[in-house]
């Protein structure tokens, strides 16, 4: 999909990057995730937050936990999902006490804490 569209001259927009490497989240494919990466880079989309949401996700769910640091300490905003994905990733690890740190972080930073993510630290 990606090689056609730059074959017609169409530039993917960030959602269709979230959605491409989302599917490398699902098949567990880090170098094609990584290589997505690369092309948001190249083209600005770096920074943008679902496009760094989602590569946390695929470090954190394929056990890249600094990797997924780096990102989320690049993030120049960030949101729930980005601090609920590195509570979630922290728990899901057995490092409840860094859960617990991201937690009191994000509320010092007056973000907004849900109900997701109390019961992510209750429940891991």
């Amino acid at each position: 999909m990606l090689r056609a569209s730059f074959g017609l001259n169409v530039v993917p927009n960030y959602v269709s990057y979230v959605i491409l490497i989302s599917g490398c989240v699902d098949f567990g494919d880090l170098s094609i995730g990584n290589a997505l990466y690369c092309c948001c880079c190249k083209i600005g989309l770096d920074l943008n937050v679902e496009i760094c949401n989602v590569l946390i996700d695929l470090y954190a769910k394929l056990g890249c936990i600094y990797d997924a640091l780096r990102v989320f300490r690049d993030m120049p905003q960030k949101d729930l999902i980005s601090w609920n994905t590195m509570i979630s990733m922290y728990a899901n690890n057995g490092d409840c006490m860094e859960a617990l740190a991201l937690l009191k972080e994000m509320r010092n930073k007056n973000m907004e804490v849900d109900r997701v993510s109390f019961s992510i630290c209750i429940n891991d």
